[in-house]
């Protein structure tokens, strides 16, 4: 109380009057970050960024510096950690006789081993409670495929028995009349020895082989298989325009005339070339020599065939064609050309 009688609040305490359980706050204490020398001694494991106290370039001695270097310190975290700048740092390595660091940084023997080890991330757990059956597309989608095959079953049904109907409708109508069915109508419903009819094989969708169709199939092979084994084989280079009928002009390029229909549809081709120069074969592959389509002749490139056949057959030469499919066509030599030429 003062001497004014009003009673004025103060900041002192009265012990006697405050609780047992107040006491005053202690003041906060940081410990200090240790040393790169007490980090050493410690072995805290790298990266020390925020852990080990930054010094003086003056507190970086050789000694400390190969001990930071062997405990896997790179030169730039060791040069960072003492505030050296690089004009300055590299040159006092110079004068200590430390050679410059290996290619390709520190070794990981001695970095990783004192290396902080990296937990590795977690993927989170797969989220079974929902599957796409459960959402509406996916319900919208089981419910079409519930019903659908039962509504084209009933749809075929359906359209069969009307046409079964028109059938019979238009077979009473001309009976009716007089009329009597076309060999063709009846031969529709007779059945084979399989047991079906045309028109079992036409809902079946069952393609009855032509006659020309089953010659092609059951004809000889007269071709038989062609061997091509100790061929030369090229598949093009580096390397102009001359072809007649269904010739291969052979003199700076290779000219196949228009006559020749299936190497018009290839994009590459292979040169065979026989060992005696007597043919030269064309087979279609899927690279090699490119195939370029002029508008009199095919134009194919390759130098070291054109060379080869040059040396075996005494220059320029014309063949013709001996054997032609769809991926192989085989030329023989054309004698007469090769006489006019000489």
């Amino acid at each position: 109380m003062n001497t004014d009688g009003k009673i004025h609040k103060s900041g002192f305490i009265d012990s006697n009057k405050v609780s047992s359980k107040h006491e005053p706050p202690e003041p906060c204490r940081t410990l200090p970050k240790p040393t790169p020398a007490e980090a050493l001694e410690l072995k805290i494991k790298l990266p020390w960024e925020d852990k080990v106290r930054r010094m003086r370039p003056a507190d970086l001695t050789k000694e400390l510096f190969l001990q930071l270097d062997e405990y896997g310190l790179t030169r730039t975290e060791i040069m960072n950690l003492f505030h050296c700048y690089a004009n300055a740092f590299f040159p006092q390595l110079k004068q200590w006789g430390i050679p410059p660091a290996a290619p390709g940084g520190k070794k990981k023997s001695l970095r990783s081993g004192n290396f902080e080890p990296v937990a590795p991330a977690e993927k989170p757990p797969m989220d079974l409670s929902r599957s796409y059956h459960d959402t509406a597309p996916g319900k919208a989608r089981a419910a079409r495929l519930a019903k659908g095959p039962e509504e084209e079953i009933d749809k075929a049904i359906r359209t069969e028995k009307e046409i079964d109907a028109e059938l019979e409708r238009i077979d009473k109508r001309l009976a009716e009349l007089g009329c009597k069915p076309e060999p063709t109508q009846a031969a529709a419903t007779d059945q084979d020895e399989d047991g079906l009819n045309y028109q079992d094989r036409h809902n079946l969708r069952i393609h009855v082989p032509t006659q020309t169709e089953l010659e092609d199939v059951f004809r000889p092979d007269d071709e038989g298989q062609i061997d091509l084994g100790g061929w030369l084989e090229f598949q093009g280079g580096i390397s102009r325009f001359q072809s007649l009928g269904n010739r291969l002009s052979v003199s700076q390029d290779f000219y196949v005339g228009k006559d020749v229909e299936h190497i018009r549809d290839w994009a590459f081709c292979a040169i065979m070339v026989k060992p005696d120069g007597q043919q030269v074969a064309l087979k279609k592959t899927d690279s090699g020599a490119m195939v370029n389509k002029k508008a009199r002749c095919v134009k194919i490139t390759c130098k070291a065939a054109i060379e080869r056949i040059h040396a075996l057959v005494g220059g320029p030469a014309q063949y013709v064609v001996e054997t032609d499919r769809p991926d192989l066509v085989i030329f023989r030599l054309c004698q007469e050309a090769k006489k006019a030429s000489a």
